[in-house]
């Protein structure tokens, strides 16, 4: 037996109890400085990622981010080839106000313009329950002209200019992206005879400029497909201010019946609404009530 178990076996319990608990407690203490030592190396690794990722301006973010984004070759064959698997199924349309504004117009030939709607997705699952619709999905030519290419569904079409007309404008994702975001809201609410939905927006207090990064495989929906590699792109970004939105769709006769909490996107400085639009001169009095309680309980925020 070495010294340091002789001692041990000879004192009593309680002292070596004691012992114990202080040298527990040290290690707990040690253990919880470097866990805050790594919290703090790390939110100064994320503010040092954050201020290379920001612009002075819209010029400069293109220029940043001219080699990715959008016109990279390889993103567009990637949305259609993902789209060219996935089977339609209402999915995505479940967290989505677009179905209830749509079931609100109550018209079976609906038509919808989905500015920035991508492979057209959302579209074919709306197509689903309201098979007598047309869909027109405005995006880039490369995009568009791919999946001109693929096999036709009835009711869903690639076009790269707005339709002059339409029952309801959506935008998702899309508007923050683009170098005059404004021109493309207001002209989407001249083409709107009903109503307009904006989400997954980039809302701030302010107009500022960044860089966003994502991986090529988180674009899309459905099955990965083969033959691709995944790689980092980098977007021009913007932000938007929510009273401009709001500001611009009075000017052009429409009232915001819904502004709800978008789940894909937490509040913060910069937060995201789901947001509908009605023309004043359209709605029905008798839906006043419903989209009134749909705001409130929709939009309540979960604290607990």
């Amino acid at each position: 037996m070495n010294l340091k178990r002789l001692v041990s076996a000879a004192a009593p319990s309680f002292i070596v109890d004691a012992v114990r608990a202080r040298r527990l407690q040290r290690q707990l203490d040690d253990d919880e400085r470097q866990a805050a030592d790594r919290a703090i190396h790390d939110a100064a690794e994320q503010e040092a990622a954050a201020r290379a990722l920001r612009a002075e301006s819209w010029d400069d973010a293109c220029r940043r981010a001219e080699a990715g984004g959008y016109h990279t070759r390889g993103l567009n064959h990637f949305r259609v080839a993902r789209a060219r698997h996935r089977v339609a199924d209402g999915s995505l349309l479940l967290g989505n106000v677009l179905a209830l504004v749509a079931q609100s117009i109550n018209k079976r030939d609906v038509a919808v313009t989905d500015f920035g709607g991508a492979a057209g997705e959302l579209g074919r699952d709306f197509l689903l329950s309201w098979p007598e619709a047309r869909y027109a999905v405005v995006e880039n030519p490369r995009l568009a002209g791919l999946m001109q290419q693929e096999p036709q569904h009835r009711g869903l079409s690639f076009v790269l200019e707005m339709p002059a007309q339409c029952d309801i404008f959506y935008c998702s994702g899309a508007l923050q992206y683009l170098a005059d975001p404004l021109d493309i809201w207001a002209k989407g609410l001249q083409s709107a005879r009903q109503a307009v939905v904006l989400r997954r927006n980039h809302f701030a207090a302010a107009e500022e400029f960044d860089l966003q990064q994502s991986h090529l495989f988180d674009n899309g929906n459905g099955p990965l497909p083969q033959g691709f590699a995944d790689f980092l792109l980098t977007y021009p970004r913007r932000t938007l201010i929510e009273d401009q939105i709001h500001a611009l769709a009075r000017h052009h006769g429409f009232r915001c019946i819904a502004n709800l909490d978008d789940s894909e996107h937490p509040s913060g400085e910069r937060y995201s609404r789901q947001l509908v639009f009605w023309r004043d001169q359209t709605l029905p009095p008798d839906e006043r009530p419903f989209w009134t309680r749909l705001g409130r309980v929709l939009s309540t925020r979960h604290s607990l």
